[in-house]
């Protein structure tokens, strides 16, 4: 492994906004930023398991339901996965963040996972999102895309 930091994209295209970490890593695979790896693990979200230890850090991109307006990011540190989100946050995954985190804890992981969650809007039956989501797509992959760059620019200075 020569990058020290993955970017995962999570969710199902065909539950619409469900699947907008699937569609932001497409475009962020496209920056092409030196330095990093990305992983397409749409529903698989306990195969990440077996990859994650191989990284020091780990940024996270999926749907979530913090009641916020449609298409907004929301960053934060895996271990705080209650901060916010509804105890009934989207997931069409093997299992949803909350249970991811306790998952990784409980394996004792070290890697530093941080989640870029999209507030989504509509997770109905569709392979396309929702009208909020999609006008927000540049901001969620600058934001998104600003963050990588510091998480990797913060990397460095450690080692």
């Amino acid at each position: 492994m020569e990058n020290n930091l993955v970017v995962i994209g999570l969710g199902n295209t065909l539950r619409r906004d469900d699947g907008i970490g699937i569609h932001l890593l497409r475009a962020l695979r496209r920056k092409k930023i030196k330095g990093v790896d990305y992983l397409d693990f749409s529903t698989s979200s306990l195969d990440l398991v077996n990859r994650i230890d191989r990284y020091d850090a780990a940024i996270l991109i999926d749907a979530i339901d913090a009641g916020l307006e449609a298409g907004k990011v929301k960053i934060f540190d895996l271990k705080d996965v209650a901060c916010g989100l509804k105890e009934k946050a989207y997931s069409s995954h093997e299992m949803g963040l909350r249970y991811l985190s306790v998952l990784l804890n409980t394996l004792d992981i070290k890697t530093k996972i941080y989640v870029a969650g999209i507030q989504a809007e509509d997770t109905s039956y569709g392979d396309s999102v929702s009208e909020a989501l999609n006008d927000n797509i540049p901001e969620m992959i600058n934001e998104i895309s600003k963050f990588v760059d510091a998480t990797k620019r913060s990397m460095e200075v450690i080692v």
